[in-house]
C-alpha cells in the first residue's frame, strides 16, 4: 500500500492503481488518488480532491464516502 505524504508547502499528490494513502499535511494541496480503494487526508489548508470517473464500470451510487470538516478528510 503506497504512502504519499506532502510537505508544509502546496503539493500535488497523485496516487496509483493500487490502494494508496495520500496525506497532504499543511499547505493548499491537490490530491488525486487515481484508481483503487484509497484513503485521502488533505490536512490543514484549502485542499482540492481531483476524481476522474472516466472508464468507470461501477454504478457510482454504490460508493460510500464520509466527510469530516474538522480533519478535511473524505
Amino acid at each position: 500500500m503506497p504512502l504519499f505524504v506532502g510537505t508544509p508547502n502546496d503539493d500535488l499528490l497523485i496516487g496509483t492503481i493500487d490502494r494508496d494513502t495520500l496525506q497532504g499535511l499543511d499547505g493548499n494541496d491537490t490530491l488525486n488518488p487515481g484508481r483503487g480503494s484509497d484513503d485521502v487526508d488533505g490536512g490543514s489548508g484549502i485542499d482540492v480532491l481531483e476524481v476522474d470517473y472516466s472508464g468507470l464500470t461501477t454504478d457510482i451510487r454504490q460508493f460510500t464516502t464520509s466527510f469530516s470538516t474538522s480533519g478535511n478528510s473524505i
